[in-house]
């Protein structure tokens, strides 16, 4: 039996130069995880629904319902913040082992929601800039927080910190939730 292997940032290059019968085989291969290229500028992609027309799926695929169980508002706030990911960087994938490789992180403060320090109502992100790393960061880390350039992850901080937001206090809450 054959093997058949693609780096991940070569994946959007066979798909777009594969003829249509290898698009459906490349398709039944890699399912759901096969990219589809961004087909507008990133600077025209400034809601969840732009992101969702990039990308070729349905909105209603990423709802998020509050009557939905915490485990599955999670989950379907990675598999939000994933998708913008992808779209804004145009399928790059971060080589989490590769050092030498630049990988763009929004940087942003934890900063109370209440003016009231002494009872705290929780947490809200101030975006600070973006800042570079090279570190093999292999443990503890998502590809979804990784941006192939500073541009990127400022247009992403811009437009989508609110994503990461509510991803963050959905994780928190979780946490909070299992340790109690």
């Amino acid at each position: 039996m054959s093997e058949i292997r693609i780096l991940s940032e070569n994946v959007a290059a066979a798909m777009e130069a594969a003829p249509p019968e290898m698009k459906q085989v490349l398709n039944i291969l890699l399912g759901q995880q096969a990219p589809k290229p961004v087909k507008k500028p990133l600077a025209e992609i400034i809601r969840f629904a732009d992101v969702c027309a990039a990308a070729g799926v349905s909105e209603y695929t990423y709802d998020d319902d509050v009557n939905d169980d915490l485990v599955t508002r999670v989950t379907n706030q990675i598999d939000r913040c994933s998708l913008i990911n992808r779209v804004a960087n145009d399928c790059w994938m971060p080589k989490m082992n590769d050092t030498d490789q630049p990988k763009w992180r929004i940087w942003a403060k934890l900063e109370p929601t209440s003016k009231d320090t002494s009872d705290p109502a929780g947490f809200g992100l101030s975006f600070n800039g973006c800042l570079c790393g090279n570190s093999d960061a292999s443990l503890g880390v998502r590809p979804l927080e990784y941006f192939k350039d500073e541009p990127t992850a400022a247009h992403v901080a811009k437009y989508f910190l609110k994503e990461y937001e509510l991803l963050m206090q959905l994780e928190w809450q979780l946490w909070a939730q299992e340790t109690l």
